[in-house]
């Protein structure tokens, strides 16, 4: 048995102002796809800055990098990498990403001005003061303008500031929009908009800046994490925040999208059919434009940002064997990060839906099963009312055969619920079949690129997970697709389940096959292992006790579960002699979701043995189930 649990970046909550307890600081982006952390940088040392004492600037930029790093609760790290050294550090390109210079590449700063524009962004927005103008990924990353004569004022000698301190208070201003900081409205602070002459002290930052990457890089929510189905002919790369596939070829950080890294779909092993693909969910109502997803925000010809509605609430862990499959993962994440209308955009933003998703996802390397990875999705209902025509689904830009994807078609099999991608090129084929009872709410074939491209927002998004079957084929050109199930009335804490199995096929009638046999696993295997009640695709408010994650663990592992009223409960742990190690939780618990931790320790807080454990619900003295879990050291 082993463990694969691969963190590529980090993401947490953001697009909005927030308000703290110096004031209000902006996020300029909700989540990161790119760039993996530690977040890297280069400078170029050609060029000193003559106005600055011992032309030492350097050692300054370095530690503006360190006045990030070092805010308690925050997990951005930075590295450096070799100096570059070269009068020409224009045109963005790979050669000089990310590098720190002095050098003016575009001629455009020909007054006191100061920039940065970041690569590791998404969509690649500049951030600027004074007249750089429309410096955008023409120069290094971060461009200190030469003609800064206020550098000597002797206004700012008076108070105090030397060039040196000037340098590190402007670096460290612009650094924190590299890593996602926008502008304080707190003066004095470092993100203020008007940076002053120099900070208080070489390394100061105001409570809003650490505020504002404490909660861009919250320690305690996890990074962005991608594992990959191996094990049958085809692979699979999942998520712990939405994503499904996810480009296979390039580094994080290196695809258009900005979310690199994973194995794509790929059949057989090594050939990848998927460009991109995320869970989605809306809901019914006309006037209800809110939808969650982690696919891309707008298809443009300059860049294709990501929408980034979901935040990571578990790590993914990815099991080989599983419990239920040769190899299983599980991970959960939330829609709290929704509140935006795309990744750095708020004027017209909707509120989350208030869903917790845990994705569970199976894999086998039997021959008849070997050629499809079930997602099972459990959406648990967060708020205090019901939440009525929820339509959760699947999204995709499909890159069949990858090189050839512009004369890709698309397709939807009503028979067997199944949308599928095939090219003239060859006779395979991939598809998406809906599994859960409710069958397919909407399909929807979408032109990714080229003449009469679609464009995604959320007010289309939305229009295509409730039109029904209204666009169902295309053919020749780049595709995707949406498909999607419910609708769902969920009550405040219940949850709904619905499930799709990713397949392929040598023809359309072997996927088709393929897609019944992952039906029939699925109802003789999974539709009925939940520890709790499955009803017509919604889990009402009952008792639950979820399995552990991770599960085996070390040193940590999350016990989630579920009450269906206020009741007096008690969650322990004991050793395979019966003897209790553990109590986790003791005394009324209110109706809806809970959880707890476990660090592996008795209740004398003595760390105790590897070996297997068990864990218990009981409510009024009453056992209502009991599970075990694995601790390895």
């Amino acid at each position: 048995m082993h463990r694969i649990s691969v963190a590529i970046a980090c993401l947490a909550l953001g697009g909005a102002v927030i308000a703290s307890s110096a004031g209000a600081y902006t996020l300029l982006d909700g989540k990161w796809h790119d760039p993996a952390l530690p977040v890297p940088y280069r400078i170029n040392t050609f060029q000193n800055e003559t106005s600055v004492p011992g032309n030492d600037e350097f050692p300054d930029v370095r530690q503006s990098f360190l006045n990030w790093e070092v805010v308690t609760g925050a997990k951005v790290t930075f590295l450096e990498g070799p100096e570059v050294t070269t009068t020409n550090p224009c045109m963005l390109t790979l050669d000089y990403q990310n590098v720190v210079s002095f050098r003016d590449c575009g001629n455009q700063c020909t007054a006191s001005c100061i920039g940065v524009t970041s690569s590791n962004y998404d969509m690649g927005n500049d951030y600027i003061a004074g007249n750089l103008g429309s410096l955008r990924k023409t120069d290094s990353d971060i461009a200190f303008g030469r003609q800064w004569a206020w550098i000597t004022l002797p206004a700012a000698q008076q108070q105090g500031c030397s060039g040196r301190m000037i340098i590190q208070s402007i670096a460290t201003h612009e650094i924190g929009h590299l890593i996602g900081i926008g502008h304080s409205t707190v003066a004095g602070a470092t993100m203020f908009p008007s940076t002053t002459y120099c900070d208080q002290s070489l390394a100061s930052l105001a409570a809003d800046d650490i505020a504002a990457v404490t909660v861009l890089y919250d320690e305690t929510i996890p990074v962005y994490q991608i594992g990959t189905h191996d094990v049958g002919q085809v692979r699979l790369g999942v998520t712990n925040c939405g994503n499904v596939g996810l480009p296979a070829g390039a580094p994080a950080g290196n695809g258009a999208t900005g979310i690199g890294g994973g194995a794509g779909f790929q059949f057989p092993a090594g050939t990848n059919h998927l460009f991109e693909g995320s869970f989605i969910i809306g809901r019914e109502a006309v006037s209800d434009t809110a939808v969650s997803d982690d696919f891309r925000w707008q298809d443009n010809a300059n860049f294709l940002p990501q929408d980034a509605d979901f935040v990571p609430r578990t790590n993914l862990t990815l099991l080989t064997p599983g419990t239920l499959a040769d190899q299983e993962s599980v991970s959960e994440f939330d829609d709290a990060a929704s509140s935006r209308v795309g990744p750095l955009m708020t004027v017209g933003a909707t509120p989350p839906l208030g869903v917790r998703v845990r994705l569970e996802s199976y894999a086998w390397n039997d021959p008849g099963d070997d050629k499809y990875v079930i997602l099972r999705y459990r959406i648990t209902n967060t708020t205090a009312a019901t939440l009525a025509g929820v339509i959760p689904g699947l999204i995709f830009d499909w890159d069949f055969t990858a090189i050839n994807y512009a004369t890709n078609g698309v397709a939807y099999d009503a028979t067997n619920r199944l949308g599928y991608v095939s090219d003239p090129s060859t006779a395979n084929r991939a598809g998406v079949r809906v599994l859960n009872a409710e069958g397919v709410r909407s399909f929807r074939a979408l032109t990714e690129s080229g003449a009469g491209a679609d464009i995604h927002t959320n007010t289309t998004k939305h229009q295509w997970l409730i039109s029904g079957f209204t666009q169902t084929s295309l053919s020749n050109r780049d595709v995707g697709m949406l498909i999607a199930s419910g609708p769902f009335s969920i009550p405040a804490g219940g949850t709904a389940v619905v499930a799709f199995a990713m397949c392929a096929g040598t023809s359309l009638a072997d996927l088709q096959a393929v897609s019944q046999a992952a039906q029939t696993k699925y109802d003789t295997v999974l539709s009925g292992g939940s520890a709790v009640e499955e009803t017509a695709g919604v889990i009402g408010p009952v008792y639950a006790l979820e399995q552990n994650v991770p599960n085996p663990f070390n040193p940590a592992t999350r016990i989630a579960y579920r009450v269906p009223a206020a009741a007096d409960v008690t969650l322990k742990i004991y050793n395979l002699a019966g003897q209790l190690v553990r109590t986790l939780a003791t005394g009324p618990r209110m109706a809806g979701g809970h959880e707890a931790t476990w660090d592996g320790k008795d209740d004398a807080g003595q760390a105790v043995a590897s070996g297997t454990y068990f864990y218990e619900l009981r409510a009024g003295g009453e056992l209502l189930q009991s599970r075990k879990m694995q601790l390895m050291k």
